[in-house]
């Protein structure tokens, strides 16, 4: 059997969740069977990106963009990822496929003649209509009509959590027969990670520090993730102000870097707040933490979460996404309620008393994250969502 080309597209070439998955994915392919292929916006596809042009315009050139490209590309399998590319790349593979039913003997390549009806399939890294997300109700429902009308030139959608499940199916997005769940998955045994004390040591030499001594000591709230309004870290900065003998650390960068510094600062938490620098090996200083958060206002499954429990420790996360599936209140961690920050202060404070209670939750996060998101059946059953559209068998 010929290899099956498999195209993926991300709209972002940053650190994120959708950009570890697509890579996860592309390097993990069974290699007899698929050939992988990663674009980005921006780099790969100029026009293609999350700036809001007059009329659309960079969309539009995106599309055509997009369009010379699955020319160029002949792919099997065109895999979109995030919003703005699941979009702007079903209405291009659209009209691909048109071009190829207008004149088939042009996409006829031999000896590797052009698939007749390429399939496409969107992974939804969090829906971008989510309620949780704070849009105004015009927009949100502009986003819903949008993924509607792309639906129906999608063969699969990939959903990482039963809440965006639930959405797909609420909102009568695609037909069920087109939604597949599929967990995130993390090869948790082969995560390394710093000692506390080393990792701890790495961290305070990147700031400037009153009493390292005492920092090395004292406890420690930590959090993985990018720097903007999805993330929520005003709320977890907002927390901080009622606990102040608790050292908190955020590992990311992002949009909102300066307006964080400047809240931290207004706060009088200098000696108390840090913002690290971006490390694409974050997951390795997570040891240095006793609690980690997630105060997120919009997520589909995080990798950052993921990994935390990998580390065996106690998470507090929002009730957004999929992270309550990870994070089973009472038993892994607390799920509490967005934009609150006493609550969120709250649950902190009581972990914050109780050793043997943090190392209770931490271990059942660890079990957690080996039993329900484990890395191969990640990847096993998106191979068989690619099979099923292709209506191909995998080689035994």
């Amino acid at each position: 059997m010929d290899k099956q080309k498999v195209l993926y597209i991300l709209t972002k070439n940053d650190i994120g969740g959708a950009q570890k998955y697509v890579h996860d994915l592309a390097t993990h392919l069974d290699a007899t069977l698929f050939d992988v292929k990663i674009l980005y916006g921006e780099r790969d596809i100029a026009s293609l990106s999350n700036r809001i042009s007059f009329f659309f315009l960079n969309d539009c050139i995106a599309i055509y963009e997009l369009v010379k490209i699955f020319q160029r590309e002949i792919p099997h399998i065109i895999h979109l990822n995030s919003s703005k590319a699941g979009i702007i790349g079903t209405f291009a593979a659209a009209i691909y496929k048109l071009f190829i039913s207008l004149n088939p003997k042009r996409y006829t390549l031999y000896p590797n003649p052009c698939p007749q009806n390429p399939k496409v399939v969107f992974t939804a890294h969090g829906w971008v209509f989510n309620p949780s997300n704070k849009v105004i109700l015009q927009v949100r429902w502009f986003y819903i009509l949008l993924h509607k009308l792309a639906g129906f030139a999608m063969d699969a959608i990939i959903v990482v959590s039963q809440a965006d499940l639930y959405l797909a199916q609420s909102y009568h997005i695609v037909p069920n027969h087109k939604l597949a769940l599929i967990y995130n998955g993390i090869e948790y045994q082969d995560l390394q990670f710093f000692d506390k004390i080393s990792a701890r040591r790495k961290l305070l030499s990147r700031i400037a520090i009153e009493n390292e001594d005492h920092a090395l000591q004292a406890l420690w709230v930590g959090s993985i993730g990018r720097l903007t309004k999805e993330k929520d870290y005003e709320t977890l900065i907002q927390a901080a102000t009622h606990l102040p003998h608790i050292y908190f650390f955020i590992l990311g960068t992002g949009e909102l870097l300066l307006k964080y510094r400047r809240l931290i600062e207004k706060k009088k938490l200098f000696n108390s707040f840090f913002i690290i620098g971006d490390s694409k090996e974050a997951h390795r200083f997570l040891y240095a933490f006793d609690i980690f958060i997630l105060p997120s206002v919009k997520e589909g499954l995080p990798y950052a979460l993921l990994e935390a429990c990998a580390a065996k420790l106690p998470s507090i996360v929002t009730n957004v996404g999929g992270m309550p599936e990870v994070i089973e209140n009472n038993n892994s961690g607390y799920v509490v309620p967005q934009k609150k920050p006493r609550i969120l202060a709250e649950k902190i404070e009581l972990l914050s008393r109780n050793e043997i209670l943090r190392k209770t939750l931490g271990e059942n996060a660890y079990t957690r994250v080996q039993t329900e998101f484990s890395f191969s059946k990640m990847v096993e059953k998106t191979e068989l969502v690619y099979t099923n559209i292709l209506q191909i068998q995998k080689p035994n």
